[in-house]
């Protein structure tokens, strides 16, 4: 996505389609939104890109309530999720 689309709010957007359709829970909250089974915001993914050598790195911060096991405590964990990628053309 990010190698055809310059536009980071685009591949935002794209992300958060994703997202939507894998932690769906099918509620809706007071607003009307979609409740996911994750907490994530929209700033909570970060892009940068870099020219040279042309790159791009993504990081994901979301949050998930989980049960402790044998306690049956409730807490939230913190998850950072990271992705790069070369966005160098192809030499054949």
């Amino acid at each position: 996505m990010c190698y055809r689309e310059p536009d980071d709010e685009k591949v935002k957007t794209w992300v958060f389609i994703q997202l939507q359709r894998q932690f769906d829970t099918g509620e809706k909250d007071r607003s009307g939104m979609s409740v996911m089974s994750i907490d994530v915001q929209r700033d909570d993914l970060r892009i940068e890109r870099t020219e040279s050598p042309k790159f791009v790195n993504i990081w994901l911060t979301y949050y998930r309530t989980v049960t402790v096991p044998l306690v049956g405590q409730q807490r939230q964990v913190t998850f950072v999720d990271h992705a790069e990628q070369d966005l160098s053309p192809v030499k054949w």
